[in-house]
């Protein structure tokens, strides 16, 4: 974007200002030949699954050749009509990021093969961005991490104090006001127009009943919750974002929101998360008794199976302290098993259950081949608890790497379920 301005600013110089225009023009090849590396590094974290930064640019335009030369045009003239004598005529002998250019010409190629370079980054840029949605994700995970949590984690605190005894529907109350209040902020206001289909489809009367008695709800609030909808997936009665769709719509909207929105936005999500988490911890039916969700259900079809296949996909593909895969022994299988009894996909101790479940959602390739016998012993383990209950005891939890290890499994496939709205 720098650089476009530049060379439009460039194309509008007068006679007058001919004194700039060597300058000018090594301003313009610095800033190219900037681009050129901060995209090399770009693409080489695509290549890590990784996206740190949004890049909000009209990709159709910044990646044809051609509108780039036609910029480039009274440049070149310039530089073709400067360059009879060398550049040291001009009062310049330089050296810039290592290029030492004899004549003005020798500049103007420079830029131009630097820019004919940058477009071709930028398609393979955008190349990898629609063929791994889930770097919309990465994305998401990075600004998340960078976002302090801490005012949010108080003022969920003060919340409880206030309420005293936690209950579902005081949880489904916080969480309705939750989302009000970030609806009325109308972050999401870039995306599409609600169709009618999607407005018709808003309950506001079953959301109004978890507001403040006598709270005076928006008009817009029905196309506002209309847009909302499309970035969270039903789990029961809690709405969960879903952290590729939410982290696409930021990366392409980055620099249209304030840091103030920026912030909300992430915000909820972790509001949400603390909400979800007491919900989850409440007291409810003995764990023995509690009926698993069904994932045969006829009207998810194959849906949810596939999305668990697709998260343990993503698991095998992770890596422990950046260097060799997270998952590698047969033994990690426990804590696939464990995660996915937590969220009520298994019965606890029904093996036979596990078996047949796991079959239909094993992706085709795995680092380690699951076995009937890969979770059996975990009755036998502190694995054997709800992951949120994991405490290592040098006595009975055995060596410490390797529990550290099953920990860093556990804890990336739970994040995994819960980026894909599972």
């Amino acid at each position: 974007m720098n650089l476009n301005e530049g060379l439009t600013i460039y194309g509008q110089l007068l006679k007058d200002e001919e004194a700039i225009l060597i300058p000018f023009t090594m301003s313009q090849y610095a800033t190219v030949h900037t681009i050129v590396e901060l995209l090399r590094e770009y693409l080489a974290d695509l290549e890590r699954n990784e996206c740190k930064e949004a890049l909000c640019i009209d990709f159709d335009q910044m990646t044809s050749v051609d509108y780039w030369m036609e910029k480039l045009v009274k440049l070149r003239s310039d530089m073709e009509r400067l360059g009879s004598v060398p550049l040291k005529e001009h009062g310049f002998v330089v050296t810039i990021l290592g290029f030492t250019p004899q004549t003005t010409m020798d500049f103007y190629r420079a830029i131009e093969q630097k820019i004919v370079q940058m477009t071709e980054m930028l398609r393979e840029v955008y190349r990898k961005l629609q063929e791994n949605p889930s770097l919309f994700a990465a994305f998401y995970r990075f600004q998340k991490a960078a976002c302090d949590a801490r005012p949010v984690k108080a003022r969920y605190r003060r919340w409880k104090r206030e309420v005293g005894v936690v209950t579902p529907e005081l949880l489904k109350d916080k969480e309705v006001y939750e989302i009000e209040k970030y609806l009325k902020m109308k972050i999401l206001r870039h995306t599409l127009a609600p169709s009618d289909r999607e407005v018709e489809q808003v309950d506001l009367g079953k959301m109004n009943r978890h507001l403040p008695y006598g709270y005076v709800i928006p008009e817009d609030l029905k196309k506002c919750y209309a847009r909302f909808l499309r970035y969270v997936k039903e789990d029961g009665d809690t709405l969960r974002i879903d952290h590729h769709l939410y982290g696409n719509y930021l990366f392409q909207h980055f620099n249209d929101l304030t840091p103030a929105e920026r912030q909300a936005f992430i915000e909820l999500d972790l509001m949400l998360e603390l909400i979800h988490e007491d919900m989850r911890n409440l007291p409810t039916a003995e764990p023995d008794t509690a009926p698993a969700r069904d994932h045969t259900d006829p009207q998810r079809g194959g849906e949810l199976e596939e999305r668990i296949r697709q998260c343990i996909a993503l698991l095998m593909d992770e890596r422990y302290c950046d260097e060799e895969l997270l998952f590698n022994i047969q033994g990690h299988w426990q804590a696939v098993y464990r995660i996915l009894v937590d969220k009520g996909y298994c019965r606890d101790s029904d093996f036979n259950g596990f078996d047949a479940f796991i079959q239909e959602v094993m992706p085709e390739k795995v680092n380690k081949p699951y076995k009937r016998d890969s979770v059996r012993n975990i009755n036998k383990t502190d694995f054997n608890k709800p992951f949120d209950k994991w405490k290592y005891n040098a006595e009975t939890s055995g060596k410490r790497i390797p529990y550290d290890r099953m920990v860093a499994v556990a804890s990336r496939f739970k994040a995994i379920l819960e980026e894909n709205g599972l």
